[in-house]
């Protein structure tokens, strides 16, 4: 299942190697070997710790590699910066800033930089629990922010106890794949305008989770705030995102918050393809793709987790969802051979083309227990536990391919081995209550800004999801983030269908006018005030516009801080 990927072996590499022990002999190295010709650095991981750090360093002619002296003695590396840098390759290290006095909030920085290379690293920090107001919990460093570049290599690397994962913002060229990460409090991988990137084979599971009203909680975000480039020619294939018995995520969440207006941020996505994912959580949002054209969704597994569940708040109670397979304004969408208790998409009904398992009917034939070998077995599952029986009908026909064969995440070439310590099932605390009550449907329009409430140095993410209303026929327990979730007037739901229409005609109407090019000004009128429409009706759904903005006011303030923050 996993492929190898390897750093590139440049040629260049073995004009000169240098050994260093301090960081006074790094950067006259990394001087050295800049102008010429290129070379390999070895880190001694009896001196250090080192810092990585270079402007306008490297070229294809003058290609670095930095790597340990020894593997069994990995050097402790506490921050990569490297801007407008190039064929910088890094592995064999332990990245990891606990140690350090001024830590940047960021333990890796990459801006306007090309051919970055970090594989087969430890990454490792603090965190050490679920991450509530009302909690004692350490909350970790953020681990990687990557703007404004091409061709990264982000692959085969343990990551563990982080609060925020990865950041990938307007990247052209990016694989992130065969990574291991665990304890994450926040997002694992999220980012804006990602082109001809691949998402693959990654192990994201038990995750230490947060409150929502810190952080809305995904293994993968795609979202368009602040974007200058369309994300376009996205593929994410064999990942396994498993929640276990702790807190509850979404799994692939890929939604626009701007559609329709100027620019890239405005546009749609273009050519998405998901498929050979397992999903195992407890909330609704299993796989969610929005504002796509050309998106295709197969052979995926999302699966209730029964030991997973989600906090809102520090008061509140904790609940739990089946996640579902979902699209929106997304209208050529291919969706088949997935499984899935409930799939929604914008052009039909598809129930036919994937099969819809059933976690409440045990008089169904779809029932999970008919097809599951331990689905609903207690702690933290295993990937046998997750997987099909050989009887079952949907055995080498539906899911993905972990489905089918259980046994064990195959972590590829060169992943390093896991340090000791590091998450491995995050309990909530408190203990949630095994079977929340069934209340009203959930209402995923109503999700809480990702950092709305905190300051750490990527507060980028914009709120989940804003633009849409499931029809959710469950009965599981609604997210209590929602404000006044347990009724929807009819005039609401009238309101709703209009609303639906008027969208469809001006999707319709841009369609033909060529997805949104050269638009008269008459057209983005009528745009401007279907937003306007939209923004209306959300607000009878009961959305946090005050939310809403504050978040992406801080988003733009925290922006121009990061871009100062380089400049000097």
């Amino acid at each position: 299942m996993a492929t190898t990927t390897l750093y590139t072996s440049y040629s260049q590499h073995a004009n000169a190697t240098i050994t260093v022990t301090t960081n006074a002999e790094l950067n006259a190295a990394l001087a050295q070997l800049d102008t010429g010709g290129g070379g390999t650095i070895l880190l001694d991981g009896n001196g250090g710790p080192f810092t990585i750090s270079g402007s306008n360093i490297g070229d294809a002619n003058n290609p670095i590699l930095i790597k340990a002296l020894d593997p069994s003695n990995l050097p402790t590396v506490e921050s990569i910066d490297l801007q407008n840098a190039s064929h910088i390759a890094m592995t064999e290290l332990h990245v990891d800033s606990s140690g350090s006095a001024a830590s940047t909030g960021h333990d890796i920085i990459i801006n306007g930089s090309d051919n970055i290379e970090l594989v087969g690293n430890t990454m490792t920090s603090v965190a050490d629990g679920y991450l509530s107001e009302a909690g004692t919990s350490t909350r970790g460093a953020d681990l990687a922010y990557i703007r404004g570049s091409q061709d990264i290599t982000f692959s085969n690397n343990y990551i563990a106890d982080y609060c925020k994962g990865v950041t990938f913002r307007d990247v052209n060229g990016f694989d992130f794949s065969n990574n291991e990460m665990v304890g994450i409090q926040f997002d694992g991988l999220h980012g804006t305008g990602w082109q001809n990137a691949t998402i693959s084979n990654n192990y994201m599971h038990d995750f230490y989770g947060s409150t929502q009203t810190l952080n809305h909680s995904d293994f993968i975000q795609v979202y368009s705030t602040n974007a200058t480039l369309v994300t376009s020619n996205v593929t994410i294939s064999g990942n396994i995102l498993d929640s276990g018995d702790g807190a509850a995520y979404q799994g692939i969440f890929i939604t626009s918050q701007t559609f329709g207006n100027s620019g890239p941020s405005g546009q749609y996505y273009q050519d998405i393809q998901i498929f050979d994912n397992l999903v195992h959580t407890g909330k609704w949002n299993g796989i969610v793709v929005g504002s796509t054209m050309g998106a295709e969704i197969y052979d995926n597994s999302v699966l209730l987790s029964a030991n997973s569940y989600a906090q809102s708040s520090p008061t509140s109670s904790w609940t739990q969802g089946e996640p579902w397979i979902k699209t929106t304004n997304t209208p050529d969408a291919q969706v088949y051979d997935n499984i899935a208790s409930k799939i929604t998409v914008s052009n039909g009904d598809v129930s036919s083309q994937n099969y819809l398992i059933s976690f409440s009917d045990p008089t169904s034939t779809a029932y999970f227990a008919n097809h599951f070998t331990n689905l609903d077995g207690s702690g933290d599952l295993t990937l046998d536990d997750m997987s099909l029986l050989a009887s079952s009908s949907l055995y080498g026909t539906y899911g993905s391919y972990y489905s089918t064969v259980g046994g064990t995440w195959d972590a590829g070439a060169s992943q390093p081995t896991a340090p000791t310590g590091g998450s491995t099932s995050p309990t909530p605390t408190p203990t949630p209550t095994p079977t929340p009550p069934p209340t009203t449907t959930p209402d995923d329009t109503t999700t809480i800004p990702d950092d709305a409430t905190t300051t750490p140095d990527d507060t980028t993410t914009p709120p989940d999801d804003t633009t849409t209303t499931p029809d959710d026929t469950t009965t599981t327990t609604p997210d209590t983030t929602t404000t006044d979730t347990t009724t929807t007037d009819a005039d609401s739901e009238d309101l709703v269908e209009v609303f639906n229409k008027s969208v469809g005609l001006l999707k319709a109407k841009f369609t033909q006018k060529g997805n949104q090019k050269n638009l008269k000004d008459d057209d983005q009128n009528s745009w401007s005030n279907d937003i306007k429409f939209r923004a209306l009706i959300e607000s009878m759904q009961i959305v946090d516009e005050n939310a809403v903005t504050a978040a992406q006011n801080a988003d733009d303030d925290e922006e121009n801080a990061i871009e100062i923050s380089l400049i000097m």
